[in-house]
């Protein structure tokens, strides 16, 4: 089956997109991640040096005059991304705009003027949020690695720590620049479906789900699905499986979905019925999952990755609410600066 140009144009425009997304993730994340391998190689020398070899375990007084050095290391880390998604949630935008314009004059529409794209107020608040993201993750890094000298002893009775409990905790750490990078993909995508609506809106047009290749069960639920451009996507469609969180149901949604979705929304001027373009995309969605209507007979591979992707989902809200209580905490205390983006 041949097909559709509009899906020819659509894996076009979700390349470009992944391209920008690439780029913000590096260049956002490259500081810090800098930072994290230089604080990994000196911790891993200096463990070295005062244990005697990497096989060793350190204890006494050489281990809490070790594990203060490194804390104060993660102390001095710092990360300054709002700036470089700030600029890429621009680029995103004006991106959108034009993939907008492009797929309404491929369907024989007319392209609405372009003007000055608007921030959409979901990214300004995840650019807002990241330092005390990023800020809390580092803190937490800090107080494993402190805890470290905590607790029973050996044999001798005096506590050995090794190379292997120092590098996982530095791992906490390492989740830093991991968040980093999950704000810059869904500040890329949230921002191109915002331009893409407004334009879409203004051209007289609708939105039409398109999900990535192989996406999860939530996704696949939203495919083929065309909504007003004003007001976006209905949150509530499943197949057989709950609403994703935090949507209620009845919520109006633009892609991204959750963390890591790669779906798009491209204008329609087209039909709705079941030989257009829409009903085969639901008709395939459908397939995939296994069933046409209750959702009942999804494959358990694609319900366990629908969980997984709820669980990390869960997970991401969970950091984010605990990013936001350590900040407010700390600013309190008078430990923590938002605007130097120092840790404590």
């Amino acid at each position: 089956m041949t097909t559709p140009p509009l899906l020819l144009l659509a894996d076009r425009h979700a390349a470009r997109v992944a391209a920008l997304e690439k780029h913000v993730a590096r260049e956002a994340t490259a500081p810090l991640r800098g930072q994290l391998v230089e604080l990994n190689r000196q911790a891993l020398r200096s463990f070295v040096a005062a244990a005697g070899g990497i096989g060793a375990g350190l204890g006494g007084a050489a281990l809490a005059a070790y594990l203060a050095d490194l804390g104060g290391r993660i102390q001095g880390l710092t990360a300054a991304p709002n700036a470089v998604l700030l600029d890429t949630a621009g680029q995103a935008a004006a991106l959108g705009q034009r993939q907008a314009n492009q797929a309404v004059q491929a369907q024989g529409g007319a392209p609405a003027p372009l003007s000055p794209p608007l921030l959409d107020a979901g990214v300004i608040a995840a650019v807002g949020a990241v330092a005390g993201t990023v800020a809390a993750r580092l803190l937490r890094g800090r107080q494993e690695v402190i805890a470290l000298g905590q607790g029973p002893g050996g044999p001798g009775g005096q506590r050995q720590v090794s190379w292997g409990q120092v590098a996982s905790a530095l791992t906490v750490a390492h989740s830093a620049a991991t968040s980093i990078h999950t704000t810059a993909t869904w500040v890329v995508h949230r921002q191109r479906a915002a331009s893409v609506a407004q334009q879409t809106a203004e051209a007289g047009g609708r939105l039409l789900w398109i999900v990535e290749h192989g996406g999860c069960a939530y996704c696949q639920a939203m495919a083929g699905r065309v909504a007003s451009a004003e007001t976006g996507f209905q949150a509530s469609s499943r197949f057989g499986l709950r609403p994703l969180d935090p949507w209620p149901p009845g919520s109006m949604v633009l892609p991204p979905n959750h963390p890591h979705c790669r779906c798009i929304a491209v204008p329609y001027l087209g039909g709705d019925g079941p030989q257009d373009l829409p009903g085969r995309l639901r008709r395939q969605a459908a397939q995939y999952l296994g069933s046409p209507t209750s959702g009942t007979d999804v494959p358990a591979a694609v319900r366990n990755r629908a969980r997984r992707i709820s669980a990390r989902y869960a997970m991401a809200q969970h950091h984010q609410r605990l990013g936001s209580q350590e900040q407010r905490r700390h600013v309190a205390a008078g430990l923590m600066s938002t605007a130097s983006q120092q840790v404590p």
